[in-house]
């Protein structure tokens, strides 16, 4: 188990108490809760029982004609008629999609959507039409309205009925006119100053926005969309109403500012009240919650504490992510139909939830309406629950608790944090300490500290030491063999010479030789070894003088050709150089050239008769590389680098050719003593072995 992970479950107990007093707030919420329903309900018991004596409660009737309704909303400024939907994008109720009459019951898509809107003093409606082929008004035709066309329809008090039309020659701000009856079965149009609308052509048929003098609220009010052919024959009305189909006119609907004006007394700030029509219309809505309460039992986040914000947040954070909260109650629909399954459903449901309206969180219920008054009436109150809770001096003290918990939370965690990354520093350290160059750096952080970890780091320090000064006697171990083997090899070696091979029998002759044998493999790696050594004096004393590599590799490939002629030996520059730039490194050619005999000679060991060794060159930002590659068995198990160790071989063992594995170790000594790197990897699939070597550049080359 790691220390941080310790830590944190010893931390685990501090937060039982934490926990109880959150058990706690969840049963006061609870209580708090339910005292805060009972309150809705008894205000709208009272509303509810003065509702009839109230300003046009009248409106709270159901309506014959609720499917053809229309319910506007309520602007408080003037729409612009400009045939544009962008002032009605603000309004909460989706545009109400009409189809064409059908005879079959099969859906037809919509060709109409109709949004209707209510200022002070007038009623506007805007029209979005689908229509394949729009045809305009021909003054000449002898026609009232020959082309297509938008009817009207407003029914006074007395019944009458009037109709409208709009009619366009072209696009653009148009008067509507009013149809007259001025003979028995005459008729005819006359321009209606109180109509103002506009004609706007659409990729997929056309817009209508027209105003019109406000009507009463419940008045009878009916459109027609009449689309007709190229011969002005009508082919299909779609709206509202058609007075060909039935007498009975649909109603307008809006909210009723004389019972909102007198139902404002009676909501309270930090509340909202609408009262619906049992078809589902909004008949008045007073909307009072961004009036916060004055009770200094409530806290507003906005002006609190800190401590008190952030808990205010939290509690509330906490409850909108347990799926509590709900957008909004009641959806705004574009037909009474829906809009009264949507109110339907918020009275089954509205008391168990919270809700957001107007950007407040807030308690709501809906009480259906019965008797003289049918219909619904919704409250909704902001929730006050979190402010009272967080006001309680039981919830200070816990927020102090938990505040002190997280600090000490926090501050285990810091000093765990700290200490892992001492102990992992160190451990890097100790990993990095030997990266298979022959040396182990013997740097650990932390050394100076006095506590345990410091401690750990000085024996760390102390064990890498011990392994580098055991490391630095075993690299010296050849030339300090090879120096005490040569003179006894020596004399071994003219002891055998000297024997008189003609007097000894058969046997003895084969132990000679095989005595032979064994002292001139022991001379050759003694030769090994004293060349080893001699190579390591000779790189600390030689001078480094300017070499262009691309002229030395064509002309050592061409000396290896001769030396091994058995061997196919090519060079290739890589083609992101010039045949003639230079590739400048500061070296010393004797030491480079024997680099690379090493490098071809064991990769001339490792090649098959028909494999190709390449030697490639290439220059980078700031190095020459030199690549060597051959076909063969791939580098054995014990690591890429470990092959450039001395007495690592990757030959296969009981050889008696004398290798000691310094080849390639002779190799790493002069691309070390030339600033340089050098690394050994498989080709793809294991099908040979790379030698990379890389050099820095003695100065940029310019082609």
């Amino acid at each position: 188990m790691k220390l941080r992970t310790q830590l944190l479950l010893a931390v685990a107990f501090t937060l039982l108490l934490p926990v109880a007093s959150w058990h706690y707030f969840v049963q006061l919420h609870d209580v708090l809760r339910a005292s805060q329903r009972d309150t809705l309900a008894l205000r709208l018991s009272s509303v509810a029982t003065v509702l009839p004596h109230l300003p046009d409660h009248a409106l709270l009737s159901a309506s014959s004609t609720s499917a053809n309704d229309m319910y506007a909303d309520t602007v408080a400024h003037a729409i612009a008629l400009d045939g544009y939907a962008e002032d009605w994008s603000s309004l909460s109720r989706p545009p109400r999609e009409l189809s064409p009459s059908a005879s079959g019951t099969e859906a037809i898509e919509p060709v109409v959507a109709a949004r209707v809107a209510v200022s002070p003093t007038h009623v506007y409606l805007y029209l979005a039409v689908t229509d394949d082929m729009l045809v305009w008004h021909d003054p000449v035709s002898g026609l009232a309205a020959s082309g297509d066309r938008v009817m009207v329809y407003l029914q006074e008090e007395d019944g009458a009925l009037r109709e409208f039309v709009v009619r366009a020659i072209a696009p653009g701000k148009l008067q509507g006119f009013e149809r007259v009856y001025y003979k028995p079965q005459k008729q005819g149009l006359m321009p209606a100053s109180q109509i103002e609308a506009f004609w706007e052509p659409r990729a997929t048929g056309y817009s209508v926005e027209l105003s019109l003098p406000r009507p009463e609220n419940g008045a009878g009010f009916g459109f027609s969309v009449v689309d007709v052919d190229a011969n002005a024959a009508e082919l299909t009305r779609t709206g509202t109403f058609d007075p060909t189909q039935s007498t009975q006119v649909p109603r307008l609907w809006y909210a009723s500012q004389a019972l909102q004006t007198a139902l404002e007394p009676m909501v309270p700030p930090g509340a909202r009240m609408r009262v619906f029509s049992p078809d589902g219309w909004t008949v008045a809505d007073v909307d009072r919650l961004g009036e916060l309460p004055r009770s200094e039992q409530v806290i507003d986040p906005r002006t609190a504490g800190l401590v008190d914000a952030l808990l205010y947040r939290l509690f509330h954070w906490m409850r909108v992510q347990s799926g509590e909260v709900v957008d909004v109650v009641v959806v705004e629909q574009e037909d009474a139909m829906r809009q009264r399954a949507s109110l339907e459903r918020a009275a089954s449901e509205a008391s168990s939830r919270l809700y957001r309206s107007s950007g407040v969180l807030v308690t709501a219920d809906v009480q259906p309406l019965v008797g003289d008054t049918p219909g619904y009436l919704l409250l909704e109150m902001a929730d006050e629950t979190t402010g009272a809770i967080v006001s309680s001096t039981l919830v200070r003290m816990f927020g102090a608790f938990v505040l002190t918990t997280a600090l000490l939370v926090a501050g285990l965690l810091v000093y765990a944090t700290r200490l892992s990354w001492r102990i992992r520093t160190i451990g890097s350290a100790a990993t990095l300490a030997y990266q298979g160059d022959g040396e182990i750096r013997t740097d650990i952080p932390g050394c100076g500290a006095g506590d345990e970890v410091g401690e750990l780091a000085r024996t760390i320090r102390t064990l890498l030491r011990a392994l580098a000064s055991y490391t630095d006697y075993l690299q010296k171990l050849a030339s300090r063999l090879s120096h005490e083997m040569r003179t006894p090899l020596a004399v071994i070696s003219t002891s055998l010479e000297s024997v008189d091979r003609q007097h000894l029998s058969e046997a003895d002759k084969a132990f000679v030789e095989r005595a032979a044998k064994a002292s001139a493999r022991l001379q050759s790696l003694v030769r090994s070894m004293s060349e080893a050594t001699r190579l390591e004096q000779a790189v600390q004393a030689t001078e480094y003088e300017p070499l262009d590599v691309r002229d030395w590799l064509p002309i050592a490939t061409a000396m290896y050709r001769d030396i091994y002629p058995h061997a196919d030996i090519v060079f290739h520059a890589r083609a992101n150089q010039k045949a003639t730039q230079p590739v400048v490194v500061k070296g010393a050619s004797d030491l480079l050239q024997l680099m690379l005999d090493k490098v071809i000679a064991n990769a001339v060991d490792f090649t098959p008769s028909d494999g190709v060794i390449r030697i490639e060159l290439a220059c980078l930002d700031d190095q020459a590389e030199i690549r060597v590659s051959n076909p063969g068995p791939p580098l054995p198990d014990i690591g890429a680098q470990a092959v450039f160790d001395p007495m690592v071989s990757r030959r296969p063992e009981g050889g008696t050719d004398g290798h000691l594995g310094l080849g390639l170790h002779l190799v790493k000594l002069v691309v070390k003593a030339h600033g340089g790197r050098v690394k050994a990897s498989n080709q793809d699939q294991g099908s040979g072995v790379v030698i990379t070597i890389r050099l820095p550049l003695a100065r940029r080359s310019h082609a």
